[in-house]
């Protein structure tokens, strides 16, 4: 194949033991989303459909797919969500996702301090 890190990421998604899985996972190593897209949503695995989603780039579709198919990480989406935002200067809606993840008490001083933008 001569792709160590696909090899590996199907090793691994075998010992799950869907063919859909790991054939995702190796549409994923090889760039094909929309393909991969499809075999997680066909195998159930909303959570590597959301995983799929965030790395894309696609946070609109990541937050959706975690508030319908899996809830159980839509905290950590929002929060992922966020730091992308801080990382791009968009400060405001970054204190929005932090608040939705509820790490707003930590995470939101600790961006403004190292931004500057506290008044003591």
């Amino acid at each position: 194949m001569g792709h160590a890190r696909g090899a590996a990421a199907v090793r691994e998604s075998r010992k799950e033991g869907s063919v859909e899985l790991s054939i995702g996972v190796l549409a994923t190593e090889l760039g094909l989303l929309d393909d991969a897209a499809r075999l997680f949503r066909e195998s159930g695995r909303h959570d590597y459909l959301n995983k799929l989603f965030q790395a894309a780039g696609l946070w609109p579709k990541a937050i959706k797919v975690a508030k319908g198919n899996d809830r159980i990480h839509l905290k950590n989406t929002h929060y992922q969500f966020a730091k992308h935002l801080e990382s791009i200067g968009d400060i405001d809606r970054a204190i929005e996702h932090y608040e939705r993840s509820e790490t707003a008490r930590t995470e939101v001083p600790r961006m403004l301090f190292s931004l500057g933008r506290t008044e003591v």
